[in-house]
């Protein structure tokens, strides 16, 4: 019950500040933008090419967009929030002193942050509902997609949770700068490196035919974020 009570007290943290709120209409705002300039231009591309699907090119755009914004824009700022909020009233102190372990402390956060990133996701669920009438994509792909979501926002929450606890100045500088060098660093390596950037790995996903390495990948992040997680469960552990 107290690992529950952690959860509620971030997603009304996000849920409650006027900055929050701005954060998800503007994401919806940028999405619906993205959806009808993308079916626009890509129908009058149709007229002249009758090779070019519309529906996929334009759920690539929309789901690349939503991951970049999501995972590595708003994802670092509710994981940094959530950090300096515990940090300001102290209230690491408290929860060391409850009954619960430090890894329950941990993930409680954790699925606070998550939550509170997946709930923005579907926030736009209905704009790509639409994206299904120009053939935007099969069932298997949106849950594959959501897969991958859910394991570089693990990682990417992990990054920044370990930033917060290490540093005091210039953290969400630092995140942004790790986590854009992980997703967009690799587009522009060889093809080995190139499958380090979950945004190549998104990309894989939507294309009509499957590639194995995708699933290599998606297993290769929660193996990092685990990594992470027993990292900062140690430094919180230590701090008792």
């Amino acid at each position: 019950m107290l690992m529950l009570a952690i959860i509620i007290k971030d997603l009304c943290l996000y849920a409650n500040r006027p900055k929050y709120r701005l954060i998800q209409f503007s994401i919806v705002l940028l999405i619906s933008a993205v959806f009808f300039i993308a079916t626009i231009e890509y129908f009058f591309s149709t007229g002249s090419n009758s090779q070019i699907n519309t529906g996929r090119h334009v759920f690539t755009i929309l789901v690349s967009t939503l991951f970049v914004v999501i995972t590595g824009v708003v994802t670092p700022v509710f994981a940094i929030e959530s950090i300096q909020d515990e940090r300001r009233n102290t209230n690491f102190d408290l929860l060391h002193l409850s009954r619960l372990s430090t890894v329950q402390i941990l993930v409680g956060k954790l699925t606070g942050v998550l939550l509170a990133s997946f709930a923005l996701i579907l926030m736009t669920a209905p704009i790509f509902i639409l994206s299904t009438y120009i053939g935007g994509f099969r069932l298997k792909d949106l849950l594959t997609c959501g897969i991958l979501f859910l394991s570089a926002n693990t990682l990417f929450v992990l990054i920044s949770f370990s930033l917060a606890l290490s540093l005091h100045e210039n953290i969400l500088s630092f995140s942004y700068g790790t986590i854009f060098a992980v997703i967009f660093l690799p587009l522009v390596a060889p093809k080995p490196i190139w499958w380090i950037s979950p945004l190549a790995i998104l990309i894989e996903i939507v294309k009509p035919e499957s590639n194995p390495k995708v699933w290599l990948s998606v297993g290769g992040y929660f193996a990092v974020a685990l990594l992470f997680f027993i990292l900062i469960n140690q430094r919180l552990a230590f701090k008792v």
